[in-house]
């Protein structure tokens, strides 16, 4: 029940138990004293009093006095009356009455309800009449007295149970609406149960996202690179991220009560503290700005930062400086503008006039030799945004276009533009380059180069190479027209010699003949040495490459040289490798050269002791083979200091070299030449007094064992060439002279002619196993002589033929093999290898002839 509906309750009960008591006091009771008559007369105006308690805001003490007044009345009236008049008829119906009315749900309420009742009766029951003030004398009084008193406490008990009965259909009324409210009290509380159930996982989501957040968020913090910075409104730091120590050096003693204008540049400090200050004032987010701040090193850092006004926030109470470090930044951005300005400094000092122009011909951007170009050309100052187009004339317009047209494609042109500027002719060299854009030229830079010197330099160097090369080509003519010429006499001295040696000559003139020999061959080795010198120089020198027999060469090249080692006593022996490869393809003409030149050294150079010549195969891959070759031989030696000169042109290790061993100091200059034009090195180890030994290494294709090598020369000096008849075409007297010494000694049988012609007219008529061709001949020369040979119908049209000329060029042995010769022989020629060439070509008839 409510509190309002109790403080109802209570005063009508009062106002109800006043009634009663009013009606008590007309019941006839005799002799009623003063005292009783009080109690009964004041008893309904105390009862009356209660509403006023309750309308006070005492309502627990007006339901508790009104409870005990209605015991004490009741309890006074009983005891003063007697139990003769009834009077504790009712007292028990309205006190437990009472008690069925008052909703007393603490416990002392209960027992204040039930016990104060049974104590009264009690004493009223051990008192009995004691406290009676008169006896009552007429018992008709009495009994009417009872009747009233009965029918009074059946009134007052049906008031208070009609009065319990409406409470109690309040109550249950109530009760319905209560257990209805209850019911969806309970189905809300479920929902609320349920919801907040959810709400609470919800919430542990929340609390782990929050956490997370919180534990991401503070990472990030950590771990940011820019530095955040939380001050008071005066600048005082309040607050620094992590990053502001990394990026500073300092540590969190250094800036405790640190102003956060300390640190700044004192260049920049005015500027911080006015955007500063204006932020702390105005209110909001400042622009961003850039200054310089110390860190511990001293060194200073550039920030770029920006400020919000964050005072009225009360969870950051604060100016928030968010700053970024861009030293790096603005060191490049510095770097750049240097070099910016030095490349403008490089293009303004460039004589090399340069400009760019849009798709359009708008001039974008020149240096400075561009304007002085334009003001020569056109007299016009050129200024960014003018179209060039449009300030040159109609005809190098097109021109223009038809160059621009071309670079469009993304290729670059490159033109020659001639023209007279001030009476003088110049030649400018013209670039122009697309840039591209989305696969379009979308500007053209150019480039515009006064190259009239360096033509004019071009055209003189072109005369001066001209004239180089002509004076080269009569300097080959003179060498080669002086070798031929010198070669004719040599010639016939060389063959003399080698005759008068042959014909047992005395000893006295045997040292002479000796002597006479080598100077005819020292001088024809100097002619040799000079012409490959020239040859080699000239950059003329062509590499063959042939099949050939590697160990049979140099078998050949010993063999050559053992009659000089032989005459002074000298061991002269070879060494192969037993890897080494039998056919390999390379140059033999050009190998043979430089191994004669070693060897010929070293012979030359040891008095005594032994020269030794050895191959051996460094390794083999790919088909191709690394040989190396090492002459070695135990002569005079050389110095230490003296290494290096040896491979000079015309040098020698000792001066009086020359005068003592003769030569030109060619020899090895060309060896070195030869090599490095065949991507190969030769070195050299010597001891004075000891020996030398020379090595190189030449790169050979390797071939099979049945490849056929080309131009061998078969060595076979005992061979019989008696009875042979051979034709022996030449037209100086001296050269056929010698040559028939010879071929006479050899027992041949000869004819000779002097002209092409003659030698035709002999090839007719008779028959030969060899023909000796002499090159140049009064009439027709001697390729011309076996071409007609060749193509006629004789029976010697097949004939073999030995080309016999002074000439060493490479291009006179090509045309002679080119004609259709067999071999070659150079004058003066060595009487051995020409009667091996003549069996080399004609052994195997004869070895058919003998079987």
């Amino acid at each position: 029940m409510g509190k309002s509906k109790y403080i109802k309750l209570v005063n009508q009960l009062s106002m109800l138990i006043a009634g009663v008591i009013l009606l008590v006091n007309f019941i006839p009771y005799p002799n009623i004293g003063l005292l009783l008559r009080s109690i009964m007369i004041s008893a309904p105006v105390i009862m009356l009093l209660t509403p006023l308690i309750n309308r006070l805001g005492y309502c627990k003490l007006a339901k508790i006095a009104l409870y005990l007044e209605i015991n004490i009345y009741c309890f006074t009236l009983a005891a003063f009356v007697g139990l003769v008049s009834g009077a504790h008829l009712f007292f028990i119906p309205v006190i437990f009455g009472s008690a069925l009315v008052f909703d007393m749900r603490r416990k002392w309420q209960r027992m204040l309800v039930l016990l104060v009742p049974l104590f009264t009766i009690s004493l009223l029951w051990l008192a009995g009449d004691s406290f009676v003030i008169n006896t009552f004398v007429d018992e008709e009084v009495l009994r009417q007295a009872y009747v009233i008193n009965y029918l009074v406490t059946i009134l007052i008990s049906f008031l208070l149970a009609f009065l319990y009965f409406r409470i109690t259909n309040q109550q249950q009324t109530q009760l319905s609406g209560a257990i209805q409210q209850l019911g969806d009290l309970n189905v809300a509380l479920t929902e609320k149960e349920r919801s907040l159930e959810s709400n609470l996982q919800y919430s542990d989501l929340l609390l782990e996202n929050l956490k997370a957040s919180k534990d991401y968020f503070k990472s990030v913090i950590q771990n940011a690179s820019d530095i955040i910075c939380v001050t008071g409104n005066k600048g005082l730091v309040k607050y620094l991220t992590p990053s502001f120590y990394r990026l500073t050096g300092y540590s969190q003693d250094d800036i405790r009560n640190m102003m956060i204008f300390d640190l700044v540049h004192p260049d920049d400090v005015a500027e911080c503290q006015e955007r500063f200050f204006r932020r702390v004032h105005d209110g909001g987010m400042g622009q961003t700005f850039m200054f310089r701040y110390r860190k511990a090193n001293g060194e200073y850092m550039y920030l770029q930062a920006n400020g919000s006004n964050l005072l009225t926030n009360q969870a950051v109470n604060g100016i928030v400086i968010t700053a970024r470090d861009i030293t790096e930044r603005v060191h490049y951005e510095q770097e750049l503008i240097r070099k910016e300005k030095n490349i403008r400094s490089i293009l303004d000092n460039s004589p090399t006039a340069i400009w760019m122009v849009d798709r359009n011909f708008k001039l974008l951007d020149y240096n400075k030799a561009f304007i002085n170009l334009l003001q020569l050309l056109y007299q016009k100052e050129p200024f960014r945004g003018m179209n060039l187009m449009a300030s040159v004339p109609e005809k190098e317009r097109l021109s223009w276009l038809e160059r621009v047209e071309i670079a469009r494609a993304g290729k670059m042109e490159e033109y020659l533009d001639n023209r007279y500027i001030a009476g003088r002719a110049c030649t400018f060299k013209v670039w122009v380059h697309p840039i591209m854009k989305d696969g379009e030229a979308d500007r053209f830079t150019v480039f515009a180069e006064d190259i009239t010197i360096q033509k004019q330099a071009e055209l003189a160097l072109i005369d001066a190479k001209e004239k180089a090369e002509e004076a080269t080509r009569i300097k080959t003519q003179f060498l080669s027209t002086m070798s031929h010429e010198i070669r004719t006499p040599m010639n016939a001295v060389i063959g003399m010699t080698h005759v008068l040696l042959q014909e047992n000559p005395r000893p006295d003139q045997q040292e002479n003949l000796r002597i006479l020999r080598f100077s005819a061959e020292n001088l024809l080795a100097l002619i040799n040495d000079v012409l490959d010198f020239n040859k080699i120089e000239a950059g003329k020198v062509v590499f063959e490459n042939t099949p050939f027999d590697l160990p049979q060469l140099v078998s050949d090249l010993k063999n050559s040289m053992q009659t000089s080692a032989r005459e002074k006593g000298l061991l002269l022996e070879v060494l192969h490798d037993a890897e080494l490869p039998q056919m390999v393809l390379g140059d033999p003409v050009r190998l043979s050269q430089v191994l004669t030149n070693l060897l010929s050294n070293a012979v030359k150079f040891t008095a005594q002791g032994s020269v030794r010549i050895q191959t051996s195969l460094l390794k083999e891959e790919a088909g191709k083979c690394h040989i190396a070759f090492k002459v070695e031989d135990t002569g005079i030696g050389i110095a230490a200091d003296k290494l290096h000169l040896i491979f000079e042109s015309f040098a020698q290790a000792e001066a009086d070299t020359t005068r003592r061993f003769g030569g030109t100091g060619l020899g090895l200059a060309i060896t070195k030449r030869l090599l490095e034009l065949q991507d190969s090195q030769i070195t050299v180890e010597s001891t004075p007094g000891e020996g030398s030994v020379f090595t190189f290494v030449l790169l050979f294709e390797k071939l099979s064992q049945t490849t056929v090598p080309m131009h061998t020369i078969i060595i076979e000096p005992e061979d019989n060439l008696e009875n042979v008849r051979i034709l022996l075409v030449e037209d100086n007297p001296l050269n056929r002279f010698v040559a028939e010494k010879f071929l006479i000694r050899w027992g041949m049988q000869l004819d000779m002619a002097e002209t092409g012609a003659e030698a035709l007219e002999l090839l007719q008529q008779h028959s030969y196993k060899l023909v000796l061709m002499d090159l140049q001949l009064p009439d027709i020369d001697g390729f011309e002589v076996v071409e007609r040979l060749r193509a006629s119908g004789f029976s010697n049209a097949r004939i073999p033929v030995v080309a016999m000329s002074a000439s060493v060029e490479p291009h006179v042995q090509a045309q002679a093999f080119a004609s259709g010769m067999q071999d070659f022989v150079v004058k003066p020629f060595n009487p051995e290898e020409l009667k091996q060439k003549i069996y080399s070509l004609i052994g195997a008839d004869l070895a058919q002839v003998g079987s």
